[in-house]
């Protein structure tokens, strides 16, 4: 490009001659000599010397700044290595620290003996639940009912295979704590349920019977004790009795002709009181048996707790039991010293009408240890 001639700048050029690098001035003033640009620049600084002093402290002050920069970073660099030498000692000394690795040894000592209960409860076999019921969170059938029941047995026994892994588990308790069926106490019941009340029982009976044939055949090892408690469905007056309550109860013929059925099947024994409570003790556990509706519980917040550990106090003021089993809430709680039972029908109106929590349909199984006591509770999901 041929140079331009050497015209003197004007004083804005020369205030940009004065801020611009001496190595970026050919290129701003492209066409112009650099020994024109350089005697451009003197005259430039005797024209505008305080420009030329503040551009001088500006530089001066980037140069301090670098400065300080690098220095910070020298003196990151230098704690850094410190913190590396550190982890090195450290990691080229843990061998000789490190001499006996942490091990668990196997023990041989014999397993513990201990006994399953399995809850059953509020299966009211012949309801119908329709999803339209219950805002599409459940629905129940025969269809279904048949299926639940099946994987409840199916379940049980995969629970006592799985603890017989750690313990001797040569007896099951299952307790039938009442409400198999719905019957017909009050008016909206019998209008929803789809087998009349005698039918219902056998129903029951028949499901109750097969799950214990089929636990005799796939464990020939395995003890039964079957415990039934009275309930108020099975009730065949309108109100719920209480001195003559199982005079009046099927759960109570229910009981008496499953018994009569295994009378001569020496792995399952029978365990029926005519009183609302059947104790139970399970090696030094005393197990309090009953269906739950004598506990009044009005929909509180602390929910079932309060009214639960209040009829606990007052019924261990006559006899005391150590842990109190039972269903009728439809809801499956464990607390200190009780399990309630959750339901097989699962979410229904009437769980809706006592506010109880939400809950899928599911059963309960229990371990009770010869040492311990309750060792264990977990869910039987349907």
């Amino acid at each position: 490009m041929p140079s331009l001639p050497n015209k003197p700048l004007n004083p804005q050029e020369l205030r940009l001659l004065l801020d611009t690098p001496a190595r970026d001035r050919q290129k701003v003033f492209s066409g112009r000599s650099q020994k024109f640009l350089i005697q451009e620049a003197h005259r430039a600084r005797q024209m505008y010397p305080v420009t030329s002093q503040a551009r001088r402290d500006v530089l001066r002050a980037r140069r301090e700044a670098e400065k300080r920069n690098l220095q910070n970073r020298v003196s990151a660099l230098e704690k850094e290595n410190i913190r590396l030498q550190e982890e090195l000692r450290l990691a080229t000394h843990w061998p000789t620290v490190a001499k006996r690795p942490f091990s668990i040894r196997t023990t041989k000592k014999s397993k513990s003996e201990a006994t399953a209960i399995a809850l059953a409860s509020d299966w009211h076999c012949e309801e119908r639940v329709t999803k339209a019921q219950t805002n599409g969170l459940n629905e129940f059938n025969l269809k279904i009912f048949a299926k639940r029941t099946q994987t409840y047995f199916q379940n049980v026994l995969r629970l006592v295979r799985k603890e017989r892994q750690n313990a001797e588990v040569k007896r099951l308790v299952f307790a039938v704590l009442g409400d198999m069926i719905s019957g017909s106490i009050h008016a909206d019941i019998a209008e929803n349920t789809q087998l009349g009340v005698m039918d219902a029982v056998a129903l029951a009976q028949d499901t109750l019977a097969s799950g214990i044939d089929y636990w005799l055949k796939q464990q020939s090892d395995l003890n039964i004790v079957v415990v039934m408690t009275d309930d108020n469905h099975s009730r065949v007056t309108k109100q719920q009795r209480v001195a003559t309550s199982h005079a009046n109860s099927l759960a109570w013929l229910m009981g008496h002709s499953l018994q009569r059925e295994f009378k001569n099947e020496p792995r399952v024994s029978f365990v029926r009181e005519r009183a609302y409570h059947t104790y139970l003790k399970i090696h030094d556990t005393v197990v309090r048996f009953h269906h739950g509706h004598a506990i009044r519980y009005q929909g509180g917040v602390g929910g079932i707790t309060i009214p639960v550990n209040k009829a606990i106090a007052a019924w261990n003021k006559a006899r005391r039991a150590d842990l109190d089993c039972f269903g009728h809430f439809h809801q499956l709680f464990n607390g200190a010293n009780f399990s309630a039972n959750g339901s097989l029908i699962g979410w229904n109106p009437f769980a809706i009408s006592i506010k109880a929590d939400y809950q899928a349909p599911q059963q309960s199984f229990l371990l009770i240890d010869s040492k311990r006591g309750r060792s264990g509770t977990f869910p039987i999901w349907l």
